[in-house]
């Protein structure tokens, strides 16, 4: 028997992909060991494969894949491959990123809408469509919490049993203001 190096990959997702779920192409370098003469090398090769990434996986998950690593043809034994789906922020819809489990959305208003109200359709990374509306003023800085609307991730709590945390959605407001003001606005 000898050891392996599990060969670690991270998979760079946008949060949709990471909230809906995805398959992805996948290439990476193993090396085929051989023994000649009691002296062992390697013979590097290219592999492809497709990961699935279920729904609402998050950079802390892990997925293995077995088998499908280093092979020491001399031994009849292969290692592994660990893939580790990470958010990549420039990969993400607009004004979207992930916090843990938390989903965070970036709302810029002009000084009117801040002042009046707002009402903002947006486009969920799971493709569903969200209407947010504020009757009242916004001051700078607000943050608005829509419980619920992040990442589920399924823990075991320290008797073993299974416990769900779901995050929740988090608008940052910002305001806008204008570099002048017209002269029927002052």
């Amino acid at each position: 028997h000898i050891s392996l190096q599990t060969i670690v990959i991270e998979l760079p997702l946008t949060v949709r992909d990471l909230y809906h779920g995805c398959r992805h192409s996948i290439t990476y370098t193993r090396n085929i060991y051989e023994q000649n003469n009691g002296k062992v090398q390697g013979t590097p090769e290219t592999v492809t494969t497709i990961v699935t990434v279920h729904p609402m996986s998050i950079y802390e998950d892990k997925i293995p894949l077995r088998n499908q690593g280093h092979f020491a043809k001399f031994a009849n034994q292969y290692g592994h491959v660990v893939v580790k789906p990470v958010p990549n922020p420039k990969l993400d819809p607009p004004n979207f990123s992930l916090d843990d489990l938390d989903l965070r959305y970036d709302c810029q208003l002009s000084l009117p809408e801040a002042l009046l109200g707002f009402t903002r359709s947006l486009t969920m990374p799971n493709g569903t469509t969200l209407t947010v509306t504020s009757q009242t003023p916004t001051n700078f800085n607000t943050v608005k919490v829509i419980p619920n609307l992040g990442f589920k991730k399924m823990f075991q709590n320290p008797f073993g049993h299974p416990v769900e945390k779901q995050g929740h959605l988090f608008i940052h407001c910002s305001i806008v203001l204008p570099k002048q003001l017209t002269a029927t606005q002052s």
